[in-house]
């Protein structure tokens, strides 16, 4: 399975997470994607609020290449 994913941040979940680590997360929502401010083709959103934790899993049974990650800078978006 192929899941696009935009993560906008203001310095606040970046700080969670480690290049190269993955993650389980918990306690976010998904929602219906904007319509009226489309930031991908995806019909759903996931939004990070005050519940949601990351926990690095070191025992992953995926090998994800990195070349799969593009990170920008929100003026780049």
């Amino acid at each position: 399975m192929i899941v696009d994913m935009i993560l906008l941040d203001e310095n606040v979940i970046s700080r969670h997470l480690s290049e190269g680590s993955v993650y389980s997360l918990s306690g976010f929502e998904v929602t219906r994607s904007n319509n009226n401010f489309p930031l991908s083709d995806s019909p759903v959103s996931i939004r990070f609020n005050d519940r949601t934790s990351f926990a690095e899993t070191t025992n992953s049974k995926k090998d994800i290449p990195t070349e799969l990650f593009r990170f920008r800078s929100h003026e780049q978006l």
